[in-house]
């Protein structure tokens, strides 16, 4: 099924789901194609903790879609 692509907009603007902070730093990470070490640096913080956020950050995205879906085939 394509709805959990079409629900994934809604998902990462939502503050219930994702803070302006977490959602800067997916784009940062996926879309201005920045590495961890530029990510903490902006953020004031490690590497490996900016990893780890990232990471919390898509499980969270993947749990709500999970959840909108309710059983539906997963990406």
């Amino acid at each position: 099924s394509r709805r959990p692509l079409r629900l994934l907009p809604m998902v990462l603007s939502s503050p219930r789901y994702v803070s302006d902070r977490n959602r800067k730093m997916l784009h940062l990470r996926f879309d201005e194609g920045k590495t961890y070490r530029e990510i903490g640096e902006e953020f004031g913080l490690t590497p490996a903790w900016a990893r780890q956020v990232v990471i919390r950050t898509l499980s969270r995205v993947r749990k709500a879609l999970r959840e909108m879906c309710s059983g539906e085939d997963m990406i």
